[in-house]
Parts: C-alpha cells; structure tokens; sequence
C-alpha cells in the first residue's frame, strides 16, 4: 500500500503501529521518529510515538512524548487521551503525587 501511497502520513502511522504490534520495535520507532523529524510540531505524532514507548514499557520517554504532545497541541481530539496515557506513565513510575494544570 505504501509503494502507491508514498507520501500518505496516515498510512506511515499505520505502519509504525503494526510494527509495533509485531514487537519490531527499533522499525516501529524509526517510522514515527522521520515523522517526527519531518513535522516536529505535530503533537499527535509525538502521542503516537508516546504510546509506542509505553507499550514496550518505557515510561519515561513515553511520559515526555506526551508532554510535548501536550504542549504543541492541547485542544486537538486525542488530547485527553493523551492525558490519560500521561497519567498512566505518572503511576508506573510511582510518581502518584504529580498535579498537573489544565
């Protein structure tokens, strides 16, 4: 699909998940990395990119990602999603004291 679509971001993402899916973990993260790299200032690719790290159980890069998510983009659709996830890394890093404001 992407031979047709090259360009397609959405189908790029897609990869990345099913990379990530399949524990291919170094590709999954290089595809959403050049994303990143290519638009720095998409948070919902930093989201993706939280998620990703989050499922392979790293929390603190995960935690960051979701904060420049944050940060870029706070009213998007996904953004309380995002905090969710945010919270989530908060617990598995045993920091259940962190107040953040809206």
């Amino acid at each position: 699909m992407l031979d047709g679509y090259p360009d397609d971001k959405d189908l790029l993402v897609y990869k990345a998940y099913w990379l990530q899916y399949l524990a291919r973990k170094e590709e999954a993260i290089e595809v959403i990395q050049n994303l990143i790299e290519e638009y720095p200032n998409k948070g919902i690719y930093h989201d993706t990119y939280g998620e990703m790290l989050m499922s392979f159980q790293d929390y603190e890069n995960a935690k960051n990602e979701f904060l420049k998510s944050i940060e870029i983009s706070s009213d998007d659709w996904y953004t309380f999603q995002t905090y969710i996830k945010l919270g989530i890394c908060y617990r598995e890093l045993g920091n259940l004291e962190v107040k953040y404001s809206i």
